[in-house]
């Protein structure tokens, strides 16, 4: 942290135009049901209803990163861990995005309309769907575009991660078991930074989630500070399966690190919780460092698509300090992301330290 300067580096990159931006994390998921290249009806919602996490890669038979992916072998592994074949908790979908190839370009064979970097089917088992639709109500901007949809049938979006980092992100979803069962999820420490300087206040709250059969009715919650309470919250209500309601804490101020504890003690008066692991969230913070300079080096290294690049330093206000890159790009730049991928004013060469 640099006290004196409360700078933010804001770092844009696109791959396509879109008119919209992406469905924000916590959205609803949109159901579809339709045929894989197989012939088989998919249903989103009906696989979510069996408390099922669902995997959407939406992808495009031309992006080169998304060849890039496909044979990393990411989703066959995490489908091999986790599908049918595996543990039996989540499902996984590869959706072709873009309306202007055809079904010879997922296999790659003579025939596809555009340019295809392979065979997407080969070695695949788990559905692949020719549909468009799907990337255009998902509000996609960019390929490869990867959801994680919960049971409860909300989304966010991770980056292209190993299918290790990917089952360890679909832990954040709720997933039911059992009668009496409550969980913290959407958890928000209240304070943007896991640093601490000088004094800041927190105000951490989370989403109190039903997750047994059992309708939720109350619920003892504990936030605490380095091992002290610091407030107690009797929760009284009824919440039924998937139901949640906020949980906001009163704020507090710090000015040194610690730990801080969100518990959910007990619920449904005492009755036992049949899955504890997700009743609490630990938060960890430091103290910031502090430095008697404002020098910022910043280093970035482009690929072969540097228009896609754009960078921004602001400060506290959102006031733009500094920038560099294709302008094109930047929201406060020169241009409104995402744009597209033209070269325009202050693009970096390809390949290239900067």
């Amino acid at each position: 942290m640099i006290k004196q300067l409360g700078a933010f580096f804001i770092l844009f990159l696109t791959a396509f135009p879109a008119a919209q931006a992406q469905l924000p994390d916590g959205s609803t998921a949109p159901d579809f049901m339709v045929a894989d290249i197989n012939g088989q009806m998919q249903h989103l919602y009906e696989v979510l209803a069996t408390d099922k996490i669902v995997i959407l890669e939406i992808s495009a038979t031309w992006c080169p990163p998304c060849w890039a992916y496909h044979q990393s072998q990411t989703m066959q592994d995490f489908y091999a861990a986790h599908g049918p074949a595996g543990d039996d908790k989540a499902r996984v979908y590869w959706v072709e995005g873009d309306p202007n190839t055809n079904l010879a370009c997922i296999s790659g064979q003579a025939g596809c309309n555009d340019y295809s970097a392979g065979d997407f089917s080969e070695g695949t088992l788990y559905p692949i769907l020719n549909e468009a639709s799907i990337a255009a109500v998902y509000q996609v901007s960019y390929f490869p575009t990867i959801f994680i949809i919960c049971p409860n049938k909300r989304l966010f979006e991770v980056d292209p991660i190993s299918a290790e980092a990917l089952w360890q992100k679909a832990q954040a979803c709720p997933v039911a078991y059992g009668e009496n069962n409550a969980g913290v999820f959407e958890h928000d420490p209240g304070y943007g930074l896991p640093e601490i300087c000088e004094t800041v206040k927190l105000a951490p709250s989370f989403q109190l989630t039903n997750l047994g059969s059992t309708p939720l009715t109350s619920a003892n919650i504990f936030l605490n500070w380095n091992g002290s309470i610091v407030q107690t919250i009797n929760w009284n209500g009824s919440l039924d399966l998937y139901e949640e309601t906020l949980i906001q804490f009163d704020s507090f101020a710090v000015n040194a690190e610690g730990a801080m504890n969100t518990i959910i003690a007990s619920i449904n008066n005492n009755a036992g919780d049949q899955d504890f692991t997700n009743n609490y969230v630990n938060n960890n913070f430091t103290n910031a460092r502090h430095f008697d300079m404002t020098k910022v080096v910043l280093k970035i290294r482009t690929d072969e698509y540097a228009q896609e690049t754009y960078w921004e330093l602001r400060d506290d206000l959102g006031n733009v300090l500094e920038h560099g890159g294709n302008q094109l790009v930047g929201p406060n730049g020169g241009g409104q992301f995402p744009l597209g991928v033209n070269p325009g004013p202050g693009t970096y060469s390809s390949n290239t330290l900067i």
